[in-house]
């Protein structure tokens, strides 16, 4: 009975460290830039996925955020709104229209790639290297847990 409460307390405190990671980054890049995470996660699928002149479809940016096609396109309006993503029609197919950066979009998105950089590295400062290894390989490990747990 002693090892399941071990278990319980380890991963209750686990559970409210990701909790406060994740506020604590979240915060401060939404402060800063003036949008929502998910929308962030949506420039950073086009900024890695697509070539500046072509887009991608909106069933293509569903699937891969795994969010409902109506939710990207609410991110979508938002965000064009703010004119980092334009809509293109498809070269071959009228029907589909393709959605990419803005020159403004992609600058952002660099923006915030180098400010995440600049914190990885004063988070490397400031654990050492040894535990930013110890971070990396548990990380990793959390990662592959999830990819097969899915």
């Amino acid at each position: 009975m002693k090892e399941q409460e071990n278990i319980e307390y380890i991963a209750q405190e686990l559970m409210n460290s990701f909790i406060k990671l994740n506020n604590s980054r979240r915060k401060k890049r939404s402060d800063r830039f003036g949008i929502k995470r998910s929308e962030f996660f949506l420039l950073n699928l086009l900024y890695h996925n697509v070539d500046k002149e072509q887009g991608m479809k909106v069933s293509d940016i569903s699937s891969a955020l795994e969010i409902t096609p109506a939710a990207v396109t609410h991110m979508i309006n938002s965000l064009e709104d703010l004119g980092y993503v334009k809509r293109i029609n498809h070269p071959t197919d009228r029907r589909v229209v393709l959605i990419s950066l803005t020159q403004k979009g992609f600058e952002l998105t660099e923006k915030m790639h180098q400010e995440f950089y600049e914190d990885s590295k004063d988070l490397v400062n400031y654990l050492g290297t040894d535990k930013s290894f110890e971070l990396i390989k548990l990380l990793k490990l959390s990662i592959k847990f999830y990819q097969e747990k899915k």
